[in-house]
């Protein structure tokens, strides 16, 4: 999906959901920064 290695997106995702105020923008596929 977007040229991403599914697992260390789902990775950066927990991390940043994890974060008291994540940017749920920035975690959308086709705004992941590798």
């Amino acid at each position: 999906a977007n040229g991403l290695i599914l697992y260390d997106y789902l990775v950066k995702c927990m991390k940043e959901l994890a974060k008291a105020e994540p940017d749920i923008d920035a975690l959308l596929p086709w705004n992941f920064k590798h």
